[in-house]
C-alpha cells in the first residue's frame, strides 16, 4: 500500500468544532454498542461527512409519495429520488436510485416504484431521499480505508463506474493537509483528467484536495470506531465551481477501547 506523506507545509488538522464533537460523541456512543460493523443509511453517512465542510447536493428526506412531491417542488427539477435503508448498501443496483425527474408525476411514479421496490427486496424502507440533480464535472471517489496495518487511510482517485475497472487511486494519512492531499491526487492518472484534456475546462482540484483533507480529519475524530467511508461519485465541477459528493456510505465498527 503506498501512501502519499503529509506533505509540505503545517498539518491542517484543527480541533474539532462543538457540533462535530457533539456529533463524533453520538456515534462513538451507537459504536460501542455493536457487536460488528454496521452501515448508516446515506442521510446519516451524509449528516456525518457534511459537518466536515464537504459539500452535498440540496437534499429533503420524505416520509411518504405526497411528501417527496412538494420535496421535488421546494427544491426545484430535475431531481433524484433514492431510497433511505440500510438493509441495501448499493442502491442503485437494486434499482432504488431514479434519475433524470422532471416533474410531480414523474417523482410521484418513482416514489412508489421506490416503495414497492424495498417492500419487494425485504428491506426496511426509512424514507425517500430527494435530492437536487447535479451534473457536469469529472466523476472521482474519496474514501476512507482501514489498512490491518497502518489503520485508517484516505483515498481518492478515478470514481462512478470507472473504480472498480482501472482502481486508479492513490492514499494518505488521515493528517494530510490540502497541500499533501494534491500532492496525493496527481499521482493518479485521473490527474491528466482534471487538468482539462482535448478541450475540457480544468476541474477544481483544490475543493477535491481540500475535501481530501477534510475526510482525513473525520477518520482522525471517530477514530477506531470508523470502518469505512465510500464517497462515490465525487463530481468534481469546473475551477472555482466546487467538488460535490453525490453519494456517502460509512460503515462503523465496535471500538478497540470500549
Amino acid at each position: 500500500l503506498g501512501v502519499q506523506p503529509l506533505g509540505d507545509g503545517p498539518v491542517d488538522c484543527p480541533q474539532k468544532s462543538p457540533e462535530q464533537k457533539a456529533l463524533v460523541d453520538r456515534w462513538q456512543n451507537f459504536a460501542r454498542d455493536l457487536k460488528e460493523p454496521a452501515a448508516l443509511t446515506e442521510v446519516q453517512a451524509k449528516e456525518i461527512v457534511a459537518a466536515y465542510g464537504i459539500t452535498l447536493p440540496v437534499e429533503q428526506v420524505a416520509g411518504n409519495v405526497e411528501e417527496a412531491v412538494n420535496a421535488a417542488a421546494a427544491i426545484g427539477y430535475p431531481v433524484v429520488l433514492k431510497a433511505v435503508t440500510r438493509d441495501i448498501t448499493h442502491k442503485s443496483d437494486a434499482g432504488l436510485v431514479i434519475t433524470g425527474l422532471s416533474g410531480p408525476e414523474a417523482v410521484r411514479d418513482a416514489a412508489g416504484l421506490v416503495i414497492l421496490r424495498c417492500q419487494e427486496a425485504g428491506a426496511r424502507l426509512d424514507g425517500i431521499l430527494v435530492a437536487q440533480h447535479v451534473a457536469g464535472g469529472t466523476e472521482m471517489v474519496l474514501g476512507i480505508q482501514r489498512d490491518p496495518e497502518m489503520g485508517p487511510v484516505v483515498m481518492a482517485g478515478m470514481g462512478g463506474v470507472w473504480l472498480e475497472i482501472f482502481k486508479d487511486v492513490a492514499f494518505a494519512m488521515p493528517g494530510v493537509h490540502a497541500a499533501g492531499a494534491l500532492k496525493a491526487i496527481a499521482e493518479t492518472r485521473a490527474w491528466q483528467l482534471l487538468q482539462g484534456y482535448r478541450g475540457t475546462k480544468p476541474a477544481d482540484v483544490e475543493a477535491y484536495a481540500c475535501a481530501m483533507a477534510a475526510l482525513g480529519r473525520l477518520a482522525i475524530d471517530f477514530g477506531s470506531c470508523l470502518e469505512s467511508v465510500d464517497l462515490n461519485p465525487v463530481l468534481v465541477r469546473d475551477a472555482g465551481q466546487g467538488a460535490i459528493a453525490l453519494d456517502a456510505l460509512v460503515v462503523l465498527r465496535p471500538p478497540e477501547n470500549r
